[in-house]
């Protein structure tokens, strides 16, 4: 039972019974019908599917089934090569030891069957906090900076649940 409907059914309740109601106490009651219709319509209500719970529901499944556009859009990403491919795994995020010649943008991971792949992510923690620790279908291009002094990273066009 989501919580509105609850309220209305614990409402029902403590109008036909009294505060602190926990059970129905028709057979206590003087006017016995009076008690079954209440508590019919109680469990009518409580029973029956909410409405604000039913849209909250259907906007979570739609931002589940979403895709989060990344770097898709970037001039800088559609100018590179690589072909774009998907992946699937769950993003986690990355221990990046700060110095001269580090890719501090390297914070998260995709861990995926094949192994880990370094995810660039400059200024995108606030972005890709809710896909951490999830089930990710990524899109995205493998990027192979070995002749710049860094390995392959995964730069994402976009994310969404998986």
């Amino acid at each position: 039972m989501c919580p509105p409907a609850r309220k209305r059914f614990i409402g029902l309740l403590t109008y036909a019974y009294g505060e602190g109601a926990m059970f129905p106490r028709m057979f206590l009651s003087i006017n016995h019908g009076l008690a079954a219709l209440l508590w019919s319509m109680a469990l009518g209500v409580g029973l029956s599917s909410c409405s604000q719970c039913t849209r909250i529901e259907k906007k979570a499944e739609q931002q589940q089934d979403r895709m989060t556009v990344i770097y898709g859009q970037a001039d800088w990403y559609l100018a590179r090569a690589e072909p774009e491919k998907a992946w699937r795994g769950v993003l986690r995020e990355r221990q990046v030891t700060v110095g001269p010649a580090t890719r501090t943008a390297l914070a998260y991971a995709l861990v995926t069957d094949e192994g880990d792949l370094p995810v660039y992510s400059a200024q995108l923690v606030a972005t890709l906090a809710p896909f951490v620790g999830r089930q990710v279908l990524v899109r995205g291009k493998l990027v192979n900076l070995s002749s710049e002094g860094a390995g392959e990273e995964l730069w994402i066009a976009t994310i969404q649940f998986f």
